[in-house]
């Protein structure tokens, strides 16, 4: 074959394909090019007036039914597509991964959940003289289990905002390579984010907390 021309690039599309890889040839030297499947036809049409697409949709599949010979009460032998059903797969497909990332943040939360509350049980064993201290010289269970929950509440927040930190600079940095020369920070995000870290603190830190409230400081004296 000779070359005669190039295509702009232009991207690939949903389905991983596009124009740049794709070779355009005349449709009776394709007609003569060996082949392993059926050979299909990708026709595409544009109407000023954006009004009448469905009016024109109804049109074309009158049409391409005639074409195809499909009888009456059998199925398209065909697909049309159009904008709007473009847009319904790109909004199914959005939903379908924002539904996939609440179940993975869910699960790293449940599990960063269970991480936290054995480090805290952990810390609560090795300090165990420490709080005996504390509660003979007149800590109070409720200081007792304040002071843990402020533990685990910072430890969250600590890894929060770290992890805000990386999201942000690589949203952007993403964003840069793109093109866009703005700087965004999500402060509404932020917010919720740190509020689930305050939140995720306490009800791991609960336990933990009760437990070393709970402690008998005679006992804990004893405790090596």
């Amino acid at each position: 074959f000779q070359v005669v021309g190039l295509l702009e690039k232009s991207g690939s599309t949903m389905g991983g394909s596009g124009a740049d890889r794709l070779l355009v040839v005349p449709l009776e030297t394709g007609n003569q090019l060996p082949r392993k499947g059926a050979l299909t036809y990708d026709v595409k049409t544009a109407t000023p007036n954006a009004a009448s697409l469905s009016f024109l949709q109804g049109q074309a599949t009158g049409v391409m039914r005639a074409v195809r010979n499909d009888r009456l009460g059998q199925e398209d032998s065909f697909e049309l597509e159009s904008p709007e059903s473009l847009t319904g797969t790109l909004d199914s497909l959005t939903s379908k991964m924002q539904v996939a990332g609440g179940i993975i943040a869910f699960l790293a939360l449940l599990g960063a959940s269970i991480a936290l509350m054995n480090i805290m049980l952990v810390s609560v064993t090795e300090r165990t003289r420490e709080i005996g201290i504390r509660k003979a010289l007149g800590a109070t269970a409720r200081q007792v289990r304040l002071q843990f929950l402020l533990e685990a509440i910072v430890i969250c927040v600590m890894g929060g905002t770290l992890g805000i930190l990386l999201g942000i600079g690589a949203g952007n940095a993403v964003a840069v390579l793109a093109g866009s020369k703005s700087f965004i920070v999500p402060w509404a995000w932020v917010g919720v984010g740190l509020t689930i870290c305050i939140t995720v603190g306490l009800l791991a830190g609960s336990y933990p907390a009760g437990k070393a409230a709970a402690l008998d400081p005679i006992d804990s004296l004893r405790y090596e």
